[in-house]
């Protein structure tokens, strides 16, 4: 109950009896984590938990990236037990997967767009790539695409072609990426949260 305001009854009842009906489904344990799994970046903006998602979405659509907006992480998860409750507490969105083909050269651009238009960096969470940016260089010039390369080594090339997947968010143009929006050959798939 917040300060000053008293609920209706006949509205109370209704929630309460609509959270007796979940609370199956909310404190169902599908997981365990060693330790805990922690949205704080470190200084090159990435965090273990928002790399932990975005290899889960590269995993499930079975492509060569992913990219999560920081934005969509919305908490920590604590070692133990994890709950669906908890996990729906961390990416509440309900956001569908979309894989797209993306260039190598809209890859750059989609990494300088962490910069551009942003009312602060808004470091993308990665999985199956690695790249260096230069905090000293000017906005839209941080990524140098000669430092691109897939996880295995191989240089993203800017003509080549690759599979990503990000959240429907994301693939509209969300948090102002919106580079996402040419991405052709989509294949939507589940929601983040499965």
């Amino acid at each position: 109950d917040a300060p000053g305001i008293t609920p209706d009854p006949a509205i109370r009842s209704m929630v309460e009896g609509y959270a007796r009906q979940v609370a199956p489904r909310v404190q169902q344990v599908v997981a365990t984590a060693a330790a805990p799994l922690l949205r704080q970046p470190n200084e090159a903006g990435e965090s273990a938990l928002g790399d932990l998602i975005a290899d889960s979405q590269r995993w499930k659509m079975g492509v060569q990236m992913a990219f999560m907006t920081p934005g969509g992480i919305r908490a920590d998860v604590d070692a133990g037990e994890i709950t669906w409750g908890e996990l729906y507490t961390v990416q509440p969105f309900n956001n569908y997967l979309v894989a797209m083909t993306l260039t190598g050269q809209q890859i750059e651009r989609l990494l300088e767009q962490q910069w551009v238009d942003q009312p602060s960096p808004r470091i993308l969470q990665i999985s199956g790539l690695r790249y260096t940016w230069h905090a000293d260089r000017p906005v839209g010039d941080r990524v140098d695409p000669g430092e691109i390369f897939l996880e295995d080594g191989t240089p993203v090339r800017p003509d080549g072609r690759y599979r990503v997947v990000v959240n429907s968010f994301l693939a509209d143009g969300g948090d102002n990426f919106t580079v996402l929006r040419q991405g052709t050959e989509r294949v939507v798939c589940p929601i983040d949260l499965d």
